[in-house]
């Protein structure tokens, strides 16, 4: 079970500027201020070790070849985070990923807010 909004630590995993920053506003919005934008995979690495958090949103196409299934793969076999991972791209072999590493959602862009909203409330009720 996650930590109530003040407190839950966000990882925004983006390499769009824009978009990380339309997710980091709208958590805002309805209480979830403890946020951190990653715009590189190199910066998602950082930001584990001195951020340490509860939930993360991963983009899979983090750009000049990254993925950020990978990134997951390699951090999170230490410390089991809640991830919903985000993609432009809807096809089986990316759903069949994220479900095979147990993430706690998937969403395709545009991102629909309500349901990354719905999405984090299951996560802290469960």
């Amino acid at each position: 079970m996650l930590q109530k909004n003040n407190r839950m630590k966000i990882l925004i995993v983006e390499d769009n500027a824009i978009q990380a920053l339309v997710l980091e506003t709208q958590l805002n919005k309805i209480g979830y201020e403890n946020t951190l934008k990653a715009l590189s995979l190199q910066k998602a690495k950082e930001s584990i070790t001195h951020f340490d958090p509860d939930l993360m949103l991963v983009d899979i196409n983090l750009g000049n070849g990254e993925s950020g299934i990978d990134f997951v793969n390699q951090t999170n076999s230490s410390r089991s985070r809640h991830v919903i991972f985000i993609s432009g791209n809807s096809d089986e072999k990316h759903k069949k990923e994220v479900e095979e590493l147990g993430s706690a959602g998937f969403l395709v862009k545009p991102i629909h807010f309500d349901d990354l909203k719905n999405l984090i409330a299951d996560l802290q009720f469960n």
